[in-house]
């Protein structure tokens, strides 16, 4: 509760954990992938397009492993956990941009071939 910007701050975690203690939050972890992006470019113009996602060390992923979920042995980070997804790939974004080209279709994984996978618990 609270932050270096702002003492009264309370975020949605703080809220649902004061509301339920079982309720776990867990860091995103992923092998390095690529995503879309948007950043502002000089005066201001916006530059949008696919750009490699790598992760800090502190939740980089080991690649090839089966997305799964790693429990802490205590709080770390305000974290209970990992949720490690693999590597990251691209989804364009919901409003087409002009000028952009979406990516081919078998650089993405699509839900439907994704719909078999399981979580697995440590």
């Amino acid at each position: 509760r609270g932050t270096a910007w702002d003492a009264d701050f309370v975020p949605m975690g703080w809220r649902l954990a004061e509301a339920d203690p079982r309720v776990k939050v867990l860091e995103l972890s992923y092998s390095p992938g690529q995503r879309w992006a948007c950043d502002l470019a000089g005066a201001g113009a916006l530059q949008c397009g696919i750009v490699v996602a790598e992760p800090t060390p502190r939740v980089a992923g080991v690649a090839g492993r089966t997305p799964h979920i790693q429990m802490f042995a205590s709080l770390s980070w305000g974290f209970h956990g990992l949720l490690y997804v693999g590597a990251l790939t691209p989804s364009m974004p919901a409003a087409s941009l002009a000028g952009h080209t979406p990516p081919p279709q078998d650089a993405v994984i699509s839900p439907l071939q994704n719909k078999t996978r399981q979580l697995k618990f440590y």
